[in-house]
């Protein structure tokens, strides 16, 4: 394949990557992949340091590698539909704390499970070996744009 016939074939694999449906399980699709990642890492913060209430909202944006900003909107329409809690951090009143409430960490389960047997058929599809390739170069390959992106920006 030359340069021009690999480009055109990522820029159309990516996009329909971006056209897969925004939902991630098979079920009832309650929530956006967003959510479903905002709400995993809400849940394993949560668990990883139980001894604290929730997760702070600029240590979830760090985690999600999106700005403060874009996650308070999505945690807006978390809470508005009563899966998370926001709540100011008694150690620190500039702080807030996320949590999951009872529905939510219910959502999120039922979601869970339903993203893992799709995965879980997917990667069957695929076969182990095949998975574990595409991952390797998958990786490879968002290294090599997010090395493109930072020279773009002069970021090291």
């Amino acid at each position: 394949m030359t340069n021009q016939e690999v480009r055109e074939h990522l820029f159309k694999a990516l996009h329909r990557f971006g056209k897969i449906k925004s939902h991630i399980s098979s079920g009832v699709g309650e929530l956006t992949k967003g959510e479903f990642f905002c709400m995993g890492v809400i849940a394993d913060r949560t668990r990883r340091r139980s001894e604290r209430s929730g997760v702070q909202v600029w240590d979830l944006a760090g985690h999600m590698q999106v700005r403060p900003p874009a996650v308070s909107r999505m945690l807006r329409g978390l809470e508005e539909r009563g899966l998370i809690r926001r709540e100011v951090d008694p150690a620190d009143r500039r702080n807030v704390r996320v949590s999951l409430t009872e529905s939510g960490r219910e959502v999120w389960q039922r979601e869970a499970e339903g993203y893992q047997r799709t995965m879980d058929r997917v990667i069957d599809r695929m076969g182990p070996e095949n998975m574990e390739t595409l991952l390797d170069l998958l990786d490879r390959l968002a290294a090599a744009i997010e090395e493109e992106q930072n020279e773009e920006t002069g970021i090291c």
